[in-house]
């Protein structure tokens, strides 16, 4: 179920809330947080060497799904 949802654009809301209350209930919600923040970590890294607006959108882009909770 975890697998089909995420990354899947067209999950529903209430698929996507299915999948995290398995997580949560998995208890490992802490484990992927922190693995979402270590490659979204990775990505800001990589974007490094780029200049302009499209970086700079990206990057808030990271800030705005890391910080944002289901």
């Amino acid at each position: 179920m975890i697998m089909r949802v995420f990354g899947n654009s067209k999950a529903s809301k209430q698929q996507i809330r299915l999948a995290v209350n398995i997580i949560r209930s998995l208890g490992v919600e802490e484990e992927v947080r922190n693995m979402t923040l270590k490659y979204a970590q990775q990505a800001e890294k990589s974007l490094r060497t780029y200049t302009g607006s499209a970086k700079n959108e990206v990057i808030s882009l990271l800030d705005f799904v890391i910080k944002r909770r289901l």
